[in-house]
């Protein structure tokens, strides 16, 4: 995925996934139907969540960009696989909503401020959910 955007490009860092936590010893666990995600890159903080649509197999991702804790404004949220492209640009409190996303691997960036976060590759694949790094290799250590 390209942008022509100026300035300095921005990888995230996934920070908290819920997927990699391990349940709770002598506690009824219920399988979760959203996923969240935490991301940093510098001074911006990324939450995504992602769940179930009502139409089978298919996804919606919602999230917050801020930077220093506070709300990002006017950022373009791109999010694409081979087949697919969806924008939205974030609301007053920073917050967005894609939906209606079939199952698969997808790219990830927020541009804002002449700055581009980029993210690694997110496989929503049938089975366990696995990230991937910006070229597509390996899992990050922190979620084997």
């Amino acid at each position: 995925m390209s942008a022509s955007v100026a300035g300095s490009g921005l990888v995230a860092h996934l920070i908290h996934d819920t997927r990699a936590m391990l349940p709770l010893a002598g506690v009824r666990n219920i399988k979760p139907r959203a996923r969240r995600l935490l991301f940093a890159a510098e001074e911006f903080e990324v939450v995504l969540q992602i769940s179930p649509e009502r139409s089978a197999n298919r996804l919606r991702v919602m999230g917050q960009v801020t930077a220093v804790g506070a709300p990002v404004v006017g950022a373009v949220v791109r999010i694409c696989s081979f087949d697919r492209f969806a924008e939205q640009v974030s609301d007053e409190n920073g917050e967005f909503r894609i939906g209606d996303l079939p199952r698969g691997a997808y790219w990830l960036e927020i541009a804002t401020g002449g700055r581009l976060i980029e993210f690694s590759t997110l496989d929503l694949e049938a089975g366990p959910t696995r990230w991937m790094n910006l070229h597509g290799r390996g899992t990050p250590d922190a979620l084997r």
